[in-house]
């Protein structure tokens, strides 16, 4: 009926080089926060995107902690989308909350009109703002989850936009659907 695949050993002849020289995809890279100014962070921000080109990385999803530095939030969201452009690999952004945040919803909200005015000025490319993330301590108290559902919203018209978080922040969100 078909053909059987080729499984026996004298076929497996691929060996470590070849698969290093395979393209990738990483999604939980991030931005080395350790950047002095904006400069420094678009520098650093370029440098990692070369490196995953260079590793043969074709797709990228760059986690940025934007609250970090010693610069204002949409300061490191502009620099870092300066350092992104690297040929042979498309390298995204996911901005990253700290649980726990007085400025979760601020940051929620800088995240969408950095995606909206990305995508704007990219036209046809999309944009490079792709998502918004918690992160830290797990024992810090979760958000208003609503709140930051209604502002991540706003970047509906992104079909890639996503908000992730905890399972558990998922699973209330469940409950209430």
């Amino acid at each position: 009926m078909h053909d059987a695949p080729l499984i026996s050993p004298e076929n497996k002849d691929s060996d470590r080089d070849t698969f290093a020289g395979l393209p990738k995809v990483t999604l939980q890279e991030h931005v080395p926060s350790d950047a002095a100014t904006s400069a420094d962070l678009t520098a650093a921000t370029a440098a990692a995107v070369a490196a995953l080109a260079a590793d043969n990385v074709v797709y990228a999803e760059l986690r940025l902690h934007a609250e970090t530095y010693p610069f204002s939030a949409q300061e490191a969201v502009d620099a870092a989308l300066a350092g992104l452009d690297h040929a042979g690999i498309d390298a995204r952004l996911v901005i990253m909350g700290l649980r726990g945040s007085t400025t979760l919803q601020e940051l929620a909200a800088l995240t969408v009109a950095a995606a909206r005015k990305d995508k704007a000025d990219r036209g046809t490319e999309g944009a490079r703002v792709v998502g918004f993330a918690l992160g830290g301590d797990v024992a810090q108290p979760l958000p208003d989850l609503d709140a930051l559902v209604a502002t991540c919203a706003g970047a509906s018209f992104l079909s890639s936009f996503t908000l992730t978080a905890s399972s558990t922040m998922l699973l209330r969100a469940c409950r209430r659907a």
